[in-house]
């Protein structure tokens, strides 16, 4: 599971680094001037754009560039200086380091290890994630749901999923020293589905509104990146709280599992609801905190109970694998739900703007949504106004994916709710 989560994080990286919208500082004229949306009328009949400048393709690469090294010099040396203090800090022999040690570094890496990785799992489960998240990203947006590309992307996708389910059927049936990606006996438990649905729905949702609810801040409301991140801490500082408010249901009252699952996804669902209904003015609504911290309630007591479940419904043996195959589902359901958010703001966007802007305005735009602030003020209003909904529109399809941590949480349904010991 370590090598598979290495070839997702990969993945994925490569993939938002070219969809994402780009977030650098905002200087907007509006934010200046305390317009809110809405309140300036855009006669498009009386100005083309055919008089407007348009923005160049080093206009939007400078703001790329600069985007790319102002992560590259925070997140580098944090990221470095992480691993230097994980090293130092961490027991040689570590989980065994009380114990005397029974192999060599040297002994790990050999062939005989290296054949009990089931290789061909880690190409299907790679192809799977790239085609169907690059689809979901493309479709509607670079390419119509019915171009050739799009299909193609998909129908691979699904094959390979297929494939790859046949393929972990083989495995468990056949004597090899190879360790399946992901065991079979697991797939058909719906006690472990159930579980892991919830870390992919939970996946999906979190990592979605942890990336948009930062870009609305700064497209439609004109904060710069770090206001956005301050705006940012009512739901990231709740989620941890509602980790440990379900860490004590679970550890200390000893309340079965399901019921507090079946009690975090509605706050998921309401959150999200919320926030699909914010206002589309300039300043922001303060009950947007009010909103994070009802969906961090959720989140947090989501992720901390399903996780606190895996030994539960997963023999001693499995525990590794049940642990590695929720930081993978997790992260899938937050590659799914990305591609999926981006292509609503892209379509959306799009569908509103495509009168308005030039071709080459509106393929700048997608790319980097800050070169709003080169359009003339009319436009600026305008195009934040179509970003406004287009994020409320997203949240609102996020939520499907609370609905659906809801439905999975059904499948942990028995009599007497298995609850912590």
């Amino acid at each position: 599971m370590p090598a598979l989560k290495s070839f997702d994080e990969s993945k994925t990286s490569d993939i938002h680094d070219g969809t994402q919208l780009d977030l650098t500082p905002v200087d907007s004229p509006s934010a200046k001037k305390g317009l809110k949306i809405g309140e300036a009328d855009v006669d498009r009949e009386n100005r083309t754009i055919a008089e407007e400048e348009d923005p160049t393709p080093e206009d939007t690469d400078s703001y790329l560039d600069g985007w790319r090294l102002n992560v590259l010099n925070v997140a580098g040396p944090g990221a470095a200086i992480a691993l230097v203090l994980t090293v130092i800090g961490m027991p040689s022999n570590f989980p065994n380091h009380k114990e005397q040690p029974t192999y060599s570094l040297k002994a790990t890496f050999t062939r005989e290890n290296f054949r009990r990785v089931d290789l061909n799992g880690l190409l299907l489960l790679l192809g799977i994630s790239i085609l169907i998240v690059t689809a979901l990203e493309e479709g509607g947006t670079q390419y119509s749901w019915h171009s050739a590309v799009t299909l193609a992307l998909l129908l691979v996708g699904v094959a390979l999923f297929f494939l790859f389910l046949a393929w972990e059927k083989y495995q468990e049936n056949r004597k090899t020293s190879q360790e399946p990606v992901f065991p079979w006996r697991l797939m058909i438990d719906r006690f472990v589905m159930g579980v892991l649905l919830n870390s992919f729905c939970v996946g999906a949702t979190m990592t979605t509104v942890i990336i948009t609810l930062p870009q609305r801040f700064q497209i439609v409301n004109g904060d710069s990146p770090l206001q956005a991140g301050y705006r940012l801490l009512a739901l990231t500082a709740v989620t941890s709280f509602g980790s440990i408010i379900a860490g004590v249901l679970v550890q200390r009252l000893k309340i079965p599992h399901f019921w507090v699952l079946l009690g975090a996804a509605p706050l998921q669902i309401i959150g999200l609801v919320l926030l699909g209904n914010l206002s589309t003015d300039y300043a922001i609504q303060k009950e947007t905190y009010v909103y994070q911290v009802i969906l961090a309630l959720g989140f947090g007591g989501t992720f901390a109970t399903a996780m606190m479940m895996i030994p539960l419904v997963v023999s001693k043996g499995d525990v590794a694998v049940g642990m590695g195959g929720m930081g993978q589902f997790r992260a899938l359901g937050g590659s799914l739900g990305i591609a999926i958010s981006t292509n609503v703001i892209n379509s959306h966007v799009s569908s509103i703007l495509s009168n308005a802007l030039s071709p080459s305005q509106l393929n700048s735009l997608l790319r980097s949504a800050q070169i709003v602030n080169s359009f003339p003020l009319e436009l600026q209003v305008l195009a934040r106004r179509a970003y406004a909904e287009a994020f409320n529109k997203s949240m609102h399809v996020t939520a499907a994916f609370g609905a659906a941590c809801l439905l999975a949480t059904l499948l942990l349904w028995e009599r007497n709710p298995r609850k912590q010991e």
